[in-house]
């Protein structure tokens, strides 16, 4: 949920001066959400990127570049197969009272309290 880099060298970005040795830190998390970039960023639409809606620089949830995510490759193969397969089989919804829990971004963001489910195998 944060990329850090180093300033090797003094710089400026958005008007703000950056010094030589600054630690910059940027959240593809907040980019994800950013309303001027989003159409109805808080809503779960996975159609959007299916018609071109969302330029590819504005969705980096590995990076971009050279430092790229390590687990990127690896992460697209196995969840879609994962996913594709536990769709087909099961139905998720929340129990009764309960709903997506807030974030807690630690190294990882990962929902506070845990995330409870209610699963159903599919008939």
């Amino acid at each position: 949920w944060l990329i850090t880099r180093r300033a090797l060298a003094a710089d400026e970005l958005a008007g703000h001066a950056i010094p030589d040795g600054a630690l910059l830190i940027m959240s593809p998390s907040l980019l994800h959400r950013h309303p001027d970039i989003w159409h109805d960023p808080e809503t779960f639409r996975p159609e959007r990127f299916l018609n071109g809606e969302v330029p590819r620089e504005h969705f980096i949830p590995f990076g971009a570049g050279p430092r790229l995510c390590i687990g990127r490759d690896f992460s697209y193969v196995e969840g879609v197969h994962l996913l594709a397969r536990m769709a087909g089989r099961f139905e998720f919804s929340y129990p009764p009272g309960m709903g997506l829990p807030d974030p807690d971004p630690l190294v990882t963001i990962r929902p506070r309290g845990g995330l409870h489910l209610r699963i159903k195998r599919r008939d």
